[in-house]
């Protein structure tokens, strides 16, 4: 009998979800990591890490005990513009008799509880290192620090730059073009009211809304040399920037916190399943334009998906091809949305009139067909069709 049901390397939001998962559906449960996560109490002021949360994402975290005193900043509508568009959208939660959108929360801050959680039910080894990963045909094997301990069930969910995937040989693939992005959180002289707020310009600007009503987070995409630029500017001028990009539409932005500079990609893995014992989920299995806002929803699907699954084994978690149909469904959802972030991407970096016309055409379509509004509301928030088919 190997030592454990289930081995997770990562820590982050997603494999430390799954260890969750794992353990209340009583298996055993290793989850190795190379770090421990910050254990000290709240800052006043809000982490430039954050993630938008899907009702799904935040209803699987709630019935793991996962977001007492985790703070959150609830989207209640969405507003999308382009400088040189003629048309906006706009989704608002009440459309479709929802509380919120979406809500921001701190990753550090979730990630954290996540880890209190775990105590008395995970046997965690961090920080540690997986040294070594041989897959038997009832087992696989791994070296963490020198010790050796097997499994019937292995997830990778190391996130984008996993080790492990490239230990095993595991390939992937990459969808569209590479960029960066700015994160930072901003102060603005008017309250945001609960809207997140989409501009098309230089780049694509995001803000989200913080529980503070005149804080928000922002995600700023960017070319190549505009990126350079923005990130030697000092504060005021950062935020005098900011102002002028997003048409002030908060007003002045008065302040900004700690800068991050990040690369983006799209990526996915050649299979979520790509050995009998071993899966791959989260952003070690895909990675998606920042504009979509959902990667660690992707992952906390990826999640459910294993849950679902495990909920109707009797016994060993990696027999008879068990996960085969869990990985494909994975992979086709994952393909779905990285070839739509890719041509949303490409038609907004489109210049020129037939650019302009296309998107303003396809933006009061939108608006106007009340049906398909809904059914996007739905897909975001992890509820429709596409969403639940794992």
């Amino acid at each position: 009998m190997p030592d454990f049901d289930a081995i997770i390397a990562g820590g982050g939001i997603v494999g430390s979800s799954a260890a969750l998962c794992l353990a209340r559906l009583d298996r055993r449960v290793l989850l190795v990591d190379s770090k421990v996560p910050q254990t000290s109490g709240l800052n006043d002021e809000f982490d430039v890490r954050t993630v938008a949360l899907s009702p799904r994402s935040i209803n699987l975290l709630e019935s793991l005990d996962s977001m007492a005193d985790v703070r959150r900043g609830p989207i209640k509508r969405i507003h999308v513009w382009e400088r040189e568009g003629t048309a906006t959208v706009g989704f608002d939660a009440n459309e479709i008799g929802a509380k919120a959108l979406a809500e921001v929360v701190e990753v550090s801050a979730l990630v954290r509880r996540l880890w209190t959680s775990l105590v008395d039910r995970v046997e965690v080894r961090a920080p540690s290192t997986i040294e070594a990963v041989e897959c038997y045909g009832e087992t696989v094997e791994l070296v963490i620090d020198k010790d050796v301990v097997s499994t019937a069930c292995f997830v990778v969910a190391e996130g984008r730059e996993s080790s492990t995937l490239k230990q095993l040989g595991i390939s992937t693939q990459n969808y569209g073009s590479m960029g960066r992005a700015i994160g930072t959180v901003a102060k603005t002289v008017d309250p945001h009211n609960g809207c997140a707020l989409q501009h098309f310009g230089d780049g694509i600007l995001a803000f989200l809304p913080l529980p503070e009503k005149r804080s928000v987070s922002v995600v700023w995409s960017l070319p190549a040399g505009r990126y350079d630029q923005l990130l030697t500017l000092d504060g005021s001028a950062f935020a005098a920037a900011l102002t002028h990009e997003s048409e002030s539409v908060l007003g002045e932005v008065a302040e900004v916190g700690e800068r991050l500079g990040f690369p983006f990609g799209q990526s996915l893995v050649s299979d979520f399943n790509p050995m009998p014992r071993v899966l791959v989920i989260g952003d070690a299995a895909r990675t998606v334009h920042p504009l979509a806002g959902q990667g660690v929803n992707l992952g906390l699907e990826d999640v459910q998906g294993i849950q679902e699954v495990t909920r109707h084994l009797k016994g060993d978690m990696g027999e008879n091809n068990v996960w085969r149909r869990f990985a494909i469904r994975r992979h086709a959802r994952a393909r779905v949305m990285l070839q739509l972030m890719d041509f949303f991407d490409r038609t907004y970096r489109a210049s020129g009139p037939y650019g302009r016309w296309a998107r303003n055409l396809g933006v009061r379509t939108v608006n106007k067909v009340p049906a398909l509004k809904y059914q996007l509301m739905r897909e975001a928030m992890g509820l429709g069709p596409l969403a639940t088919l794992y």
